[in-house]
């Protein structure tokens, strides 16, 4: 499953800075993923195992793609992953080096853009002009993942009645209003 965050910025550099530290984080973090056994000789002379972070089942990558410096570090025969790429006023989170490439190849135009999916802006048209975030979920896809998972099969009929869900939040100083709207095929 590939989760991908693309967020505006103004600072790149006190972007880079926070990316570093979440970057070490996440690598402290995902070493315990697989952790391996220890065996330790106590001073008594007991055997003990103990299960410890194994910081070799890390991956680190760097690559370049379409003027993106790609920054990976992944968790070896895993879903987990901590990737990023900065531009001057963009960042691309995602878990997996494909969704960063993905969603670069979007901005670039060379696949086909979210603004092009007619249940996305059929549902955009439905909501209020006025947002600071957008929230969209395309049903196809979603059914897709869930048909790995024998417990979601009660799920996918009904899912799969669904096109695609928009949501839209605008924070004003008094409060906050959110809307949304499911498209049914």
């Amino acid at each position: 499953m590939n989760v991908t965050l693309l967020l505006t910025h103004t600072d790149k550099t006190l972007v880079l800075e926070k990316l570093k530290k979440l970057r070490e984080g996440f690598s402290l973090l995902a070493a315990q993923f697989t952790p391996q056994i220890k065996v330790v000789e106590l001073p008594d002379g007991t055997i003990s195992r103990e299960l410890v972070a194994n910081p070799d089942s890390l991956k680190e990558v760097q690559e370049t793609y379409e003027n993106y410096t790609i920054d990976c570090v992944e968790v070896t025969e895993s879903v987990y992953g901590f990737c990023h790429a900065v531009s001057d006023d963009l960042l691309i989170l995602s878990n997996h080096l494909k969704g960063i490439k993905k969603n670069i190849d979007a901005i670039e135009g060379k696949t086909s853009r979210l603004s092009e999916l007619p249940s996305f802006r059929q549902g955009l048209s439905q909501l209020s002009n006025v947002s600071d975030e957008i929230t969209f979920i395309d049903f196809k896809n979603v059914v897709e993942l869930l048909k790995a998972h024998p417990f979601a099969s009660l799920l996918i009929p009904y899912l799969e009645k669904l096109d695609g869900g928009t949501w839209i939040k605008h924070e004003f100083d008094d409060g906050v209003s959110s809307e949304g709207f499911v498209l049914i095929k």
